[in-house]
């Protein structure tokens, strides 16, 4: 193996990044799948949270853990996944559940999207995240209620200062104009 040369730090750079793209997260296993491409196992770990998950990932193995919920963005970097599986976990399919639904629903992926199921709460157990639809998550947009008097109040003010002003302008104008005869 060869070292880089560091009077140029490019090459020592690409080598990381193309290193860093590539590195396994712990506490999963990785084989890989083909030239860059892997196989990223994370299942039965106990997981909370999603791991930080190479880009080359083509397959990821996520069952059994216990997620409740994906970070928007998770998924996104990761173009080249064709297997993911999400099944045996509690996922709880509130307002935080809207970015993995859309991305099951966008993305075409081999994943049995059935045996991904809400674990809570209690009025969508046991449906399967993407039969979900937007009036299951009341809380996620809420529409404000648009409350216009205050805006009324502060137009009618002005539109009092604005009418004063003009008519002191008048009143000013109309002086000016008898001091001068």
């Amino acid at each position: 193996s060869q070292i880089p040369n560091m009077e140029s730090p490019l090459p020592f750079l690409f080598l990381m990044l193309f290193h860093g793209a590539r590195t396994c997260p712990t506490p999963c296993t990785c084989a890989p799948l083909g030239t860059g491409e892997l196989h990223v196992g994370c299942s039965r770990l106990g997981l909370h949270t999603l791991p930080t998950l190479p880009d080359a990932t083509v397959s990821l193995n996520l069952q059994y853990n216990q997620l409740t919920t994906v970070a928007p963005g998770s998924f996104d970097k990761l173009r080249n996944l064709r297997t993911l599986q999400l099944a045996h976990n509690p996922w709880v399919c509130d307002c935080d559940i809207v970015y993995l639904k859309h991305w099951l629903e966008d993305n075409k992926v081999n994943v049995m999207v059935e045996e991904v199921k809400c674990a809570k709460p209690a009025h969508t157990k046991g449906r399967a995240i993407t039969q979900l639809h937007g009036n299951e998550f009341p809380g996620c947009n809420p529409s404000k209620k648009l409350d216009c008097s205050g805006y009324f109040k502060r137009s009618m003010i002005l539109a009092g200062i604005a009418l004063l002003s003009l008519l002191l302008m008048a009143w000013l104008t109309w002086c000016s104009k008898r001091l001068l005869l």
